[in-house]
């Protein structure tokens, strides 16, 4: 096994791996933090030693562009923050470690070529999905893991019922977009069906950005695919058999229905697992208001008037970190904790990179229809649908101190943009 691909591996186990790990360790009664960080730690450093012996990933990690210093400059000021500031709110004993390693994933991330991001797609598919798949044969055995009063399915013994919904969203949208591609239909079927143990795993956690990440990702995969298939429309469309027209069919509703088909009925229960509940949380989703039904939405609408108070409140400084507490929101409670300065290191860093890979994205659907079979298009959906699970955690409860994922996505995304992938509209970094 080559340098490349084992690079490709720890970073996978970094991205996807952190579900499995919690799952085996569960099983195994042996997690503890020390061992978390040791695993997500150690997945980084293993990386970064054997990208430093590829001459591209090498060059990319040594470049420093001004994007990549201004979000180092809020990962050192947020640093800081935690070792002299006094905190009302009690902030856990790990905390640098939390946010050291997570921040670390971002900066790191950067140096990722082209081959590393595809191998980096295949591998963290296979390890989503097949956690996805334990997951879910737990489930129905009766042998899961239950929390928030038995309603909603965690990993392991993580206690962490997002982290199942996320695995699950990863795992199923990874399922469609490789279906999508694949050119036998037997192929497509079959990983259509590896689809529905990740929809019924983000749907049974109770995790809603997870199931709206799956729609809006879906609709993504969907409709890029449809729309490069069909360009030249004249002979194109003569080409869809009726076979294809049927799974094109099959694919949009499973779009809608997948979470709630791939589990059981609402009246079977596992273990005390009340699968009621569970479902109330996703079938509310269209009713979300803070006059619903949901404590937890109405609890975020009162955090996010709080939160803009605060930052109306103290614009230019802040109040600190922590100073709102967890606001469910990482945009405002970046700007209500450090002001403009954190609104020019993170926020708006985060969407400019959003906005380059929308610039990339259109270039690539000029493209040839041929452009849909390349190694270029595969990493251009597979970042995209990383950034719509992503954006969708950071808006919804991701807390930019202590979650892993949307950090290490702006990273990739950072790699992806300066790929030159958009060579008709040559790219000008800050």
């Amino acid at each position: 096994m080559n340098r490349l691909v084992l690079s490709a591996f720890f970073f996978s186990l970094y991205l996807q791996g952190l579900s499995a790990y919690f799952y085996l360790t569960g099983a195994l009664h042996i997690r503890s933090s020390i061992l978390t960080g040791v695993f997500q730690i150690g997945s980084l450093l293993i990386f970064v030693g054997l990208s430093i012996g590829i001459r591209e990933s090498s060059r990319k990690l040594k470049h420093v562009q001004l994007l990549d210093l201004l979000l180092l400059a809020f990962s050192i000021a947020a640093i800081l923050d935690m070792t002299v500031t006094h905190l009302a709110y009690q902030l856990p004993d790990n905390i640098l470690i939390y946010f050291i390693t997570y921040t670390f994933s971002m900066l790191v991330a950067r140096c990722l070529t082209l081959q590393q991001l595809k191998i980096v797609f295949q591998i963290s598919a296979v390890l989503a999905t097949i956690t996805a798949i334990l997951l879910y044969a737990d489930f129905l055995r009766g042998t899961a893991i239950a929390v928030n009063n038995d309603s909603r399915l965690a990993v392991g013994n993580s206690g962490n019922p997002i982290e199942a919904g996320n695995v699950g969203a990863y795992a199923a949208l990874m399922c469609l977009f490789m279906s999508l591609r694949a050119k036998e239909l037997v192929s497509k079927l079959a990983l259509l069906a590896l689809m529905l143990p990740g929809g019924a795993v983000a749907t049974l956690s109770g995790t809603r950005s997870a199931v709206l990440s799956i729609a809006i990702g879906g609709m993504f995969v969907v409709g890029t695919t449809l729309f490069l298939q069909l360009k030249g429309i004249g002979s194109r469309l003569r080409q869809f058999s009726v076979s294809t027209f049927l799974y094109y069919l099959l694919v949009l509703l499973l779009l809608i229905t997948a979470p709630m088909l791939s589990s059981p009925s609402s009246a079977h229960s596992t273990k005390g697992f009340s699968i009621d509940r569970a479902l109330s949380r996703v079938e509310n989703i269209p009713l979300l208001s803070n006059q619903g039904p949901d404590a937890s939405v109405a609890k975020r609408y009162e955090l996010y008037e709080n939160t803009t108070k605060a930052i109306s409140k103290n614009p230019l400084w802040g109040g600190r970190i922590y100073s709102v507490g967890f606001a469910h929101n990482a945009f405002l409670q970046i700007a209500a904790e450090f002001g403009i300065f954190g609104i020019v290191t993170f926020v708006l860093p985060t969407f400019w990179v959003i906005w380059r890979y929308l610039q990339i994205l259109w270039i690539g659907l000029q493209e040839r229809s041929t452009y849909f079979n390349s190694d270029q298009w595969l990493v251009t959906v597979f970042v995209g649908l990383l950034i719509i699970q992503a954006l969708f955690q950071l808006l919804v409860h991701a807390d930019p101190y202590r979650s892993y994922f949307p950090p290490c996505v702006i990273g990739i995304a950072i790699a992806f943009s300066r790929l030159g992938l958009d060579k008709k509209q040559p790219a000008k970094f800050p």
